[in-house]
């Protein structure tokens, strides 16, 4: 697996680091700390060389912190010059990337869209898997809690493709997982005819039970990878939004695990994704798998 983070000195960022710190991985696992100088803005296109100089004594830092904590890792690092977003996308091509992990300034609402966002703009145009890691200081940051968010309605994309990012990621040693499912409640919005409504009991009955079923089945896959009683799952009702962050507070999950239909651009935007309002509004770091993402044995990772 290759995965990829990007640095900056913010206390986001140093919690990102420290994500990619806490994780066990094998060895052939290679590093890459990256970061961004943006010379187009204006204050850093004046004292350029500066800037450039500061960013590789920062890089010089984190890679030998890294390093000294993951000894059995290849720890390297870079600056590049440009649009972060841009420049983070495209090292993640160069690199092969399977995940990139970053952190967020938690910007939202309209102060979110004026001002836009670093990491919803890496999100929404990446190649691979991301993680936004934020920097809080609730319970949560010692949380060993991964909380993976599955669509398995009838009518969904298989997410088969989640649980084999989860399996062949890199977890800490006693990492509990929970799978949700989330079953929309339809049924409020015909109170209207009775005549619908014994039917449709009937048939919320065998949705709830098939999501359940699926829901057995990826949670044995993960007990088998990480051990008996490493995973449990839950079907819950609601607006999906808004109950995968209540369970991820409730849970003290440290991780949200979902993945995307992939909707790019102006798509995106107009019509929204329960991806993009997790990514938005959770109180913990959150891990966007992207479908068909292909996983090898060696891991890069830049930060």
């Amino acid at each position: 697996m290759n995965i990829l983070i990007a640095t900056d000195t913010s206390l986001c960022s140093q919690a990102a680091i420290e994500s990619v710190m806490r994780m066990e991985y094998g060895s052939g696992t290679e590093i890459k700390a990256v970061t961004v100088v943006d010379v187009f803005d204006p204050q850093l296109a004046i004292h350029q060389e500066k800037a450039l100089e500061q960013a590789r004594q920062y890089i010089a830092s984190v890679v030998d912190k890294v390093q000294t904590a993951l000894p059995q890792t290849k720890v390297s690092g870079d600056v590049v010059i440009g649009y972060p977003d841009q420049m983070i996308i495209q090292m993640a091509n160069q690199f092969k990337a399977n995940l990139i992990v970053m952190g967020s300034h938690g910007r939202t609402g309209l102060t979110r869209f004026l001002w836009g966002s670093i990491s919803r703009a890496v999100l929404l145009e990446s190649p691979c898997s991301v993680r936004i890691v934020r920097h809080v200081t609730s319970d949560n940051m010692s949380s060993n809690h991964v909380l993976i968010a599955l669509d398995e309605s009838e009518n969904s994309m298989d997410s088969a493709y989640i649980l084999q990012h989860v399996v062949e990621s890199s977890w800490p040693e006693g990492t509990r997982f929970k799978c949700i499912s989330v079953v929309s409640e339809e049924s409020k919005y015909i109170f209207f005819d009775p005549a619908l409504a014994s039917g449709l009991a009937a048939q919320k009955e065998d949705v709830m039970s098939n999501v359940a079923c699926a829901l057995r089945q990826r949670v044995n896959r993960l007990n088998l990878a990480f051990g008996e009683g490493s995973a449990s799952y839950e079907v819950l009702e609601g607006d999906a939004r808004v109950r995968i962050l209540e369970e991820a507070k409730q849970w003290n999950a440290a991780v949200i695990v979902m993945g995307t239909h992939g909707r790019r651009g102006i798509e995106e935007i107009l019509l929204g994704s329960v991806a993009d309002a997790v990514s938005s509004h959770a109180p913990s770091s959150v891990e966007i798998v992207r479908n068909k993402t292909k996983l090898t044995a060696k891991t890069r990772v830049i930060i």
